[in-house]
């Protein structure tokens, strides 16, 4: 009734899902909607039907909206079943795969890629179960399960070699390269490269010839090797125009431009940067706009044209912004630093600095979600790995028990010890082989948690990983401490930017580990003032002291680095320093940056505090010095009432350590 083998362009999906673009671009409404009509039309038989649904969820809603394709897959698969069609069964599950995938949802898509492959595997189907092998493969390099990545992937190959499958096979190969370039094998990345090549010159396949051009020019820039680097990637760029493929004629003219620039061929590169330009207008491909500008601004950079460079950085990052691209802010903003930093504007290069830090911190917090779901998809993959060995082994022993009932003689007795042996050395590897995946994990769950507790307080980042979400909360009593250097603006224009940057970076490293010793949170910089709070996400009945005493410490180190400034005739850096205590709201803001922040009036009183200080000393409210006047650590010295603006007339007092703690 049903043909053996359904259209072999279902069974390939590479996970990159750029290359899908131009083939979902070809169907129009009017072909999408016949094939609704033959998928409705119960005249029509069964094959032709399950075909055209195929297309139309492959086409319509896959790839644009995978929630409403999961239904219409459950929809194909239930007719599948109720036909006893297993080979349009083994389709939906690979269609339910690409899905899952697209969602995000990864331990499920591998889970229906291998519902799809056991089917397959039954059919015999070499093409179709190599595509499906591959499918899987690329699951799991996307999570850095590079030895299962690969070992899925040879399977693919040994299968590909049938007549009339070489693009599929040249895909495979360049695969495998993919995971020999991440893990920093660069030679065999090559060698698998070239094979896909040589293969696809040999069949005259001209978007893998084009393929494996520009992975070539990859892996040899990474090499630094770049006049090799831009030979490749020439080749490639010429047939990617005759197939006109923008996206890849864009990535091609990048790459050459990136090659000429470190040869030091300046105008070459910003030639090949412009035309990068036009042609990702053309698709209206902003990612590459804003790495274009960014780069062009790089050019100008290194040809000392500093003003040029500004302009160009700031119209990436512009553009960087207008479209939530993180890394291209972090890179226009580097440059801008840079820039900057040239021409002596301490300023401006220091602001820049700032937001360029802001990005690398939104980078990472992105790889640190990514390692989380890493973890999780290895804890998922070890309980199948732990259940799949009990299975096996129950099922072992349970034959086992039935020999040993049908024949008791002596050989059987040593045939079943003998088994009984292969199968504990096949368990005791199994178990090794856990222990080290265990062990792995834990190691990637740690590296994933210091990089969280870095950017978020620990009591934060737990809920946040619990739950996905931290409320904000009120508490009755932080007292907040607020630093600022006298005259900055003064010492910015007398620094280099470099060594106005450095400067700020001792001292805050300094209040860093302060803040670390005290157990008080840091709550952010801003500029050259540093905040930081006592009391919070956790109230501690020390947290006014050790609030304070952090206060005098940080005055301390700012004191005894300008003695040594003035010793060595530098202009000494001064700070003043203010606390004061009450109600405060903490919590997350922003979406794509996490950033714990703490609002009220008490923010406000507190900023008032080191605004209306002196050198030196750290200024407290009245609130604070009531929660401080009976401690025997502390002398103060009352100031009277200061008249603030904005709040009217403040008791405030000047605190310091009677002896050394």
């Amino acid at each position: 009734m049903f043909p053996l083998s359904l259209k072999a362009v279902k069974w390939f999906c590479v996970l990159f899902f750029a290359a899908m673009v131009s083939s979902l671009g070809a169907q129009d409404a009017k072909s999408q909607a016949k094939l609704l009509e033959i998928w409705q039309d119960e005249s029509q038989t069964d094959t032709a039907r399950v075909l055209a649904y195929q297309d139309y969820i492959w086409y319509e809603n896959l790839f644009s909206n995978p929630d409403s394709a999961k239904i219409l897959i459950k929809e194909l698969f239930e007719f599948c079943t109720e036909q006893k069609y297993i080979e349009g069964q083994s389709a939906a599950f690979n269609l339910m795969g690409i899905a899952e995938s697209v969602r995000g949802n990864y331990y499920r898509a591998v889970r229906n890629y291998e519902k799809s492959l056991s089917i397959l595997e039954k059919l015999g189907d070499e093409k179709a179960i190599s595509a499906s092998l591959n499918n899987i493969g690329n699951i799991y390099v996307n999570h850095g399960q590079y030895v299962r990545s690969l070992a899925y992937y040879e399977k693919a190959l040994k299968l590909s070699n049938s007549k009339g499958n070489e693009e599929n096979k040249t895909a495979i190969l360049i695969s495998i390269a993919t995971v020999y370039y991440e893990q920093g094998n660069l030679n065999k990345a090559i060698d698998y490269t070239q094979k896909a090549l040589d293969l696809a010159i040999e069949k005259k396949i001209e978007s893998s010839i084009a393929s494996a051009q520009m992975n070539l020019a990859t892996i040899y820039h990474k090499k630094d090797q770049y006049n090799k680097s831009i030979q490749y990637a020439k080749q490639s760029l010429q047939i990617q125009q005759e197939l006109n493929n923008l996206q890849a004629v864009t990535s091609a003219l990048l790459k050459l431009g990136e090659n000429y620039r470190k040869l030091g061929e300046l105008d070459t590169a910003m030639l090949y940067f412009k035309k990068a330009i036009i042609t990702a207008r053309k698709v209206g491909d902003r990612s590459n706009i804003a790495r274009a500008k960014i780069y062009e601004g790089r050019v100008h950079l290194e040809k000392r044209e500093f003003q040029l460079a500004m302009k160009k950085c700031r119209l990436g990052l512009n553009k960087a912004l207008q479209f939530k691209l993180i890394k291209q802010k972090r890179d226009a903003c580097d440059c801008l630093y840079e820039s900057h930093k040239a021409v002596g504007n301490g300023k401006e290069a220091l602001k820049y600095y700032e937001l360029m830090n802001k990005a690398q911190d939104s980078l990472n917090l992105a790889e640190t979600r990514s390692q989380l779901e890493r973890i999780e998809f290895a804890k998922k993959l070890e309980r199948d790995s732990l259940y799949q060995a009990k299975k096996e082994l129950t099922e072992r022993l349970a034959h086992q028990e039935e020999l040993n009932k049908k024949n008791k003689t002596k050989n059987l007795l040593i045939g079943l010890s003998i088994l009984a042996f292969v199968l504990a050395i096949s368990f005791y590897s199994r178990t090794v082989y856990i222990r080290k995946a265990k062990a792995k994990i834990e190691e990637e769950k740690r590296q994933s948690e210091n990089l969280l507790l870095n950017i978020l307080p620990n009591e934060i980042a737990q809920e946040l990983k619990s739950t996905g979400k931290a409320k904000a909360r009120s508490f009755n009593s932080v007292s907040i401490l607020f630093t600022d250097f006298k005259e900055f603006t003064q010492h910015s224009e007398m620094l280099s930017p470099e060594e106005l940057v450095n400067e700020i970076n001792y001292f805050f490293k300094q209040f860093d580990e302060i803040c670390e010793k005290y157990k008080i949170e840091k709550i952010k910089t801003i500029g050259d003032s540093y905040m930081a709070a006592g009391g919070l996400p956790v109230p501690s009945q020390d947290s006014v002291k050790n609030t304070v005493l952090a206060a005098l410490e940080m005055t301390e180190v700012v004191n005894n680095r300008s003695s040594y400034a003035i010793k060595n005739s530098q202009e000494p850096f001064e700070m003043r320093a203010g606390i004061h205590t009450g109600e405060v709201v903490a919590g997350i803001v922003g979406i794509k940056k996490f950033q714990y922040d703490i609002w009220g009036d008490t923010v406000n009183t507190a900023s008032r505090m080191e605004s209306f200080g002196e050198i030196g000393k750290v200024n407290i409210s009245a609130e604070t010095y009531e929660l401080l006047k009976d401690d025997p650590s502390f002398s103060f010295e009352p100031r009277g009432k200061v008249e603030v603006k904005g709040k009217g007339k403040m008791q405030m007092y000047f605190v310091q350590l009677k002896s050394v703690h």
